[in-house]
């Protein structure tokens, strides 16, 4: 319910690292997507396994060089897949739900990214970009989500009329 990072990188190694959560993200959004194609044409699936790999190269990330990329050089996600269809049609769900996710589509697409900091919008180290209907609650339980039970004391300001204090 929260990321950390290995000791190395002055974490505590109790969660997955952000990193982990992307191959977590790919996995689920096509997950998601192979359940609901299927449900769409009338295939029951009785059995839908997932298995995420991803080759990084770890100097990146530690600054050690700048030959090599932060991130993840390559991603594969294996499906096995069972159900009351001929294997050809649950391919072809399979094929579908990669064509229709959004997270594979901003893996693939090179999505711009904009990281900036604007004065009451900061967030202990994090930029926050919510909407006008986002709730003390739901930011809390954001910030709660991001922080775990790592977080003390947080102050922030969300829109210049929003302003709440965390207290663990």
């Amino acid at each position: 319910d929260r990321a950390d990072h290995p000791a190395v990188l002055v974490g505590a190694d109790h969660a997955p690292t952000p990193v982990e959560f992307l191959l977590h993200a790919i996995a689920a959004c096509i997950t998601s997507g192979i359940g609901n194609i299927a449900a769409a044409r009338g295939v029951k699936l009785t059995e839908v396994e997932s298995t995420v790999e991803g080759d990084i190269d770890l100097r990146g990330i530690l600054g050690l060089s700048d030959q090599v990329r932060n991130g993840y050089e390559q991603m594969r996600v294996h499906f096995r897949v069972k159900g009351d269809a001929a294997p050809e049609k649950l391919e072809a769900i399979v094929a579908q739900a990669k064509a229709r996710s959004a997270v594979f589509d901003v893996l693939t697409n090179g999505t711009m990214v904009n990281v900036m900091l604007r004065p009451g919008f900061f967030v202990s180290g994090f930029a926050f970009g919510l909407g006008a209907c986002a709730s003390n609650a739901f930011i809390e339980s954001a910030i709660r989500f991001a922080f775990g039970s790592a977080l003390s004391t947080c102050t922030f300001t969300i829109w210049p009329t929003l302003t709440t204090s965390l207290a663990s």
